[in-house]
């Protein structure tokens, strides 16, 4: 039987006890924008003591959720949770505009999140899955079924990340996940129309399937490398949340 967030937070319940404080579901399957068949759980445990929050007795359980395909839960207290805010702010403002409690008292609906790092992370985090998505392409190029996948599996991590951008733009609201590329790109003035693609390979639309995919990477990078070019230059303000 499959782990759902519920039965795995059941079960680290009763593993932990008193130490687990929270369970946060974030992410695309805490919204209406999530795939049925590639959109997987993304987990926060909010726990008094991390160390204890470990060891033999609930390996299985972590084990079991990830052979299924789901990351590893984010496990820590709320104080570290706190003092990350302002390192880590475009995830933390991800997280905290999409989620669904599982368990106990919400620890990301009030978070302060401090935005001096934010488009300086913004331009790392384009930048470094730029590298990695280059990196893994030159090694499935030529593999239509592969480069397929690493299209419609990269470019969920990229539209989070233009809205971010959005975000920082002061756009509001921020349009719904599918159509971000686009909004951004009449925004800013580039090409979208490989993540139109990528939308319609994640759908299994045959005309999709029939097109030759290396060709449309080409239009993916250089989609990409616009967005970084113009978060370059975007004035390094500080947000305010």
């Amino acid at each position: 039987m499959a782990h759902t967030p519920e039965r795995i937070v059941g079960e680290l319940r009763k593993a932990w006890g008193g130490n687990l404080l929270a369970a946060v579901l974030y992410g695309s399957r805490a919204t209406d924008d999530f795939h049925p068949k590639r959109s997987d759980y993304n987990l926060l445990l909010v726990v008094r003591d991390s160390v204890k929050a470990g060891g033999p007795g609930t390996a299985g359980f972590f084990r079991k959720w990830t052979a299924e395909g789901n990351p590893t839960p984010l496990v820590m207290t709320a104080e570290f949770m706190r003092d990350s805010a302002d390192a880590f702010p475009v995830e933390w403002l991800d997280i905290r505009e999409r989620h669904r409690m599982i368990y106990g008292k919400n620890p990301v609906g009030s978070l302060r999140v401090g935005g001096a790092n934010y488009r300086l992370e913004l331009e790392r985090e384009l930048k470094s899955n730029l590298l990695r998505l280059q990196g893994k392409y030159r090694m499935a190029a030529g593999r239509a079924h592969e480069v397929r996948e690493l299209i419609v599996m990269s470019s969920s991590t990229f539209i989070a990340l233009f809205r971010s951008f959005l975000r920082l733009l002061g756009v509001k609201p921020l349009p719904a996940r599918d159509e971000t590329a686009d909004v951004l790109a009449r925004r800013l003035g580039f090409d979208a129309s490989a993540f139109a693609y990528a939308l319609r390979l994640r759908g299994a639309e045959r005309s999709a399937l029939r097109e030759n995919p290396d060709l449309w990477m080409g239009r993916y990078v250089r989609a990409i490398m616009a967005v970084i070019a113009k978060v370059e230059n975007t004035n390094r303000r500080i947000m305010s949340r």
